[in-house]
């Protein structure tokens, strides 16, 4: 209206004044867009660009599967493809493990992101977690689960200028993504890795008082 110049302002506004006539707007019934015009336009998934690491379906399906929302979930792999993951209480527990890390340089894996389980709509809440994360100079993934298991996802990169984290949004789990004949899906808890059968029956064995 603001913007308005010529002759049909004037009839816009004798439409708001009180009139008897059945096509007569009533002020009252007037609705605020201005918000909703403004509102950053977020694209369907189909549209978005698909991730450049790849994650498997069967790996999907399994995090899909987890309600556990005070746990997080660390993405490792090779090639940029997810094909191991170590589900953790924090980044910290995992990260800081002797035996996680040997675990993965065993297998010759890297971090490639995380997994979180919350419905998320703003990746920048994790900026100190991913930076927490080595490696996280180059690309990481971060996905969130809240149920399905096509999780809203982003792909984020150092700015070379300010060292801070971009975000972008991505997909998964619309890649050819089946597993490779030597690829092997692993998930571990990282409190487990590490500890052998012989470890858990003498564990249990302490605790019973044997």
């Amino acid at each position: 209206m603001a913007t308005s110049q010529g002759p049909e302002l004037v009839e816009v506004i004798s439409k708001l004044e009180k009139c008897k006539s059945q096509d007569c707007i009533v002020a009252s019934d007037a609705k605020d867009i201005t918000a909703d015009f403004l509102a950053p336009i977020e694209k369907p998934k189909d549209e978005l660009p698909l991730s450049d690491i790849e994650v498997y379906k069967g790996i999907l399906r399994r995090l899909a599967g987890m309600k556990s929302s005070d746990k997080v979930a660390l993405l490792a792999g090779a090639d940029s493809s997810v094909t191991n993951v170590v589900i953790a209480d924090t980044i910290e527990a995992a990260v800081g493990s002797p035996e996680v890390v040997n675990f993965w340089q065993k297998l010759q894996q890297e971090l490639l992101g995380l997994a979180v389980f919350e419905d998320l709509s703003d990746p920048s809440q994790y900026d100190e977690e991913i930076k927490k994360l080595p490696g996280s100079q180059k690309q990481m993934l971060l996905m969130a689960f809240t149920g399905s298991d096509e999780p809203m996802a982003w792909i984020t990169k150092r700015d070379e200028s300010s060292s801070e984290l971009v975000w972008s949004a991505v997909r998964v789990g619309k890649q050819h993504t089946n597993r490779k004949r030597n690829d092997k899906i692993r998930f571990a808890y990282a409190d487990k890795v590490g500890v052998s059968f012989d470890d858990e029956v003498s564990v249990l064995k302490n605790q019973n008082g044997s």
